[in-house]
């Protein structure tokens, strides 16, 4: 099942939960692009006219630092592709437990006429992001502030080990143009050719051919897929346990 098409389902639970809490608004804080959300906030509204969806769009460190504060408006939902800060949430008792609805893979992704400019073959490894081909071609978004980068980041020390994975990381940014703020900053700078290419998670390149985009990509080897989850909020007095016991059972 498409991943749009399975956040949608979850998100079409919730409506009970929202007329117990005697609001129209559904808050949804999430780390996901508005090229992701806009489609399924545009049908969950459709499918329920009577509500409507916020969405608070945030960088992972920032959803984490919104919830723990308590910052205004309070959501009601979470919505992000970090599995790690999904855990670091909910052990501390912020969320109810994660619902996985999508399981994703890092793929290397590239804009087809920037690599024909080039004339150098795709990547198909992580050494070969080292080939002076790519010098000043790639992009990566900050670990600091992607989750899902960060993810990748651990990925390559685990591979490699301490010492070669950071050798490897120090090479690597010697062909970088960039070190976007963003996960999806990597995906509009490929397609705008600001650079050629980055490592990304695979619903950026598919989003990105959706729209007829001229681009490719290429699993990234030995990588485990991840799960991109949806949760409650704790601290809630709407009887939410109810609700996450129907996300579950979905």
């Amino acid at each position: 099942m498409p991943l749009i098409l399975r956040s949608f389902i979850l998100l079409c639970l919730l409506p009970n939960f929202v007329m117990a809490k005697s609001s129209d608004t559904i808050v949804v804080l999430t780390s996901f692009p508005e090229t992701f959300y806009t489609p399924i906030k545009s049908a969950f509204e459709k499918s329920h006219p009577s509500l409507k969806l916020q969405i608070l769009n945030k960088k992972t460190p920032a959803v984490i630092q919104h919830i723990a504060r308590k910052r205004a408006p309070s959501p009601d939902l979470i919505w992000i592709s970090s599995a790690d800060a999904m855990a670091t949430l909910q052990a501390k008792s912020m969320i109810e437990e994660p619902v996985t609805f999508a399981w994703s893979q890092f793929v290397f992704f590239w804009h087809q006429d920037k690599l024909r400019q080039l004339n150098t073959p795709s990547p198909a490894t992580w050494e070969d992001l080292l080939r002076p081909d790519f010098t000043q071609e790639i992009a990566i978004s900050a670990p600091s502030r992607s989750g899902t980068n960060h993810m990748m980041i651990e990925m390559i020390l685990q591979q490699y080990g301490w010492e070669r994975g950071w050798a490897f990381l120090s090479q690597l940014g010697g062909n970088l143009a960039t070190v976007t703020a963003r996960s999806f900053g990597v995906r509009e700078g490929v397609i705008k050719q600001r650079f050629t290419l980055g490592p990304v998670v695979d619903f950026f390149y598919r989003s990105a051919v959706a729209e007829g985009h001229p681009v490719g990509f290429q699993p990234v080897p030995n990588t485990p897929l991840i799960p991109a989850q949806i949760a409650l909020t704790q601290g809630d007095k709407r009887n939410p346990s109810s609700n996450a016991d129907q996300l579950r059972d979905k």
